[in-house]
């Protein structure tokens, strides 16, 4: 018995000894989140909590209307030993751009980001780069490489912990750069250009004029008034909106159905649901599934490199080979008919 209670008792005291370091660094990752949640608090930013290794808000946090604004209630969710992740909301000036390749980042900081000062984090495998812009920027713009997070977005901070295990830090820790522009920090949002006109209130001949002033290849004949030539950058809302009218001219259905020939329907023939075999990986059983209705693809494969969500611009890069700026630049210089028309 006695021998008993010694045992228990020296596990008891390894326990407690095992138990002190990860304490420590609960109660530093407590303090750095409330740290870092009243930080963008002062920049103006409102908050969510994210699920611990995820990137899904905290089911008992309520709605996704709901949002945190005030010091106390940052204490509530992000202090002490708290798990929660910090996510900020992304609406009015604040932007972040979204990098989610390492090597993607480097290439953009060596580049046309490498004059801007402003707060960087690292990610799970890439980095978060956070601004300021008087801009409208559309909801889900993108360049290669990054996806610009505004309108709403919620991105994670530091020190949050991303699914793959990996701590959020901050690398540039500084106040964050007010640009006027995106266009300038993005060779593709940099061509010559008329004034900005949306595309939708444009006749299709002005439409495709601009398509064609917009896309030409750097150093070919300009086909454009010469007054064109002198006028400023495109804007990042005409860009956006180039992009959302490429996209809906483009059903993700057909374009599948090329590089999967054995593609069939899983919802009982309704014409929604498609799944067939990957052709992005070596692939045994049907793991590419497309969502024709929301014109959406991907990959459930965790060792696809296409695994995730993806829409049909990304599919028909993907097809012809070549990178989403020049996808764009190739369907919008085809023009709206040949598009429709799925043309190549």
């Amino acid at each position: 018995m006695k021998k008993t209670d010694a045992v228990s008792k020296t596990a008891s005291r390894v326990a407690r000894v095992t138990a002190r370091p990860l304490q420590r660094f609960q109660n530093s990752a407590g303090a750095g989140k409330l740290s870092t949640a009243l930080f963008w608090l002062s920049q103006g930013a409102a908050l969510v909590p994210i699920q611990p290794r995820s990137k899904y808000q905290v089911k008992s946090f309520g709605t996704y209307q709901n949002r945190i604004a005030t010091a106390a209630k940052a204490r509530s969710w992000f202090g002490g030993c708290s798990s929660a992740n910090v996510g900020i909301i992304c609406e009015a000036e604040l932007v972040c751009l979204d990098f989610d390749d390492w090597k993607a980042f480097e290439i953009w900081r060596a580049g046309p980001g490498a004059q801007l000062v402003t707060r960087i984090e690292s990610t799970g495998r890439g980095a978060h780069v956070y601004l300021r812009t008087a801009e409208h920027v559309p909801a889900g713009l993108a360049a290669e490489g990054v996806e610009i997070k505004a309108g709403g977005a919620v991105v994670m901070v530091a020190p949050s912990l991303h699914p793959s295990g990996q701590v959020y830090t901050v690398i540039a820790d500084v106040p964050l750069a007010r640009v006027g522009s995106l266009a300038q920090l993005f060779s593709l949002l940099s061509k010559p250009n008329s004034q900005p006109v949306p595309i939708a209130q444009q006749s299709p001949a002005a439409e495709e004029a601009w398509w064609t002033r917009t896309f030409a290849d750097r150093g070919a004949a300009d086909p454009a008034p010469a007054a064109a030539q002198t006028c400023s950058t495109i804007s990042t809302e005409m860009l956006g909106s180039l992009v959302a009218q490429l996209k809906a001219a483009l059903p993700v259905l057909p374009i599948a159905r090329e590089l999967v020939p054995d593609l069939r329907s899983s919802d009982g023939g309704r014409g929604r649901w498609w799944v067939g075999r990957c052709p992005f990986h070596p692939d045994r059983s049907p793991s590419l599934w497309v969502d024709a209705e929301r014109g959406t693809w991907g990959c459930r494969s965790r060792r696809c490199p296409q695994r995730g969500t993806h829409d049909a611009l990304n599919l028909e890069a993907l097809r012809r080979g070549l990178t989403i700026q020049e996808t764009i630049r190739t369907l919008a210089m085809q023009g709206p008919a040949t598009r429709q028309k799925g043309g190549r």
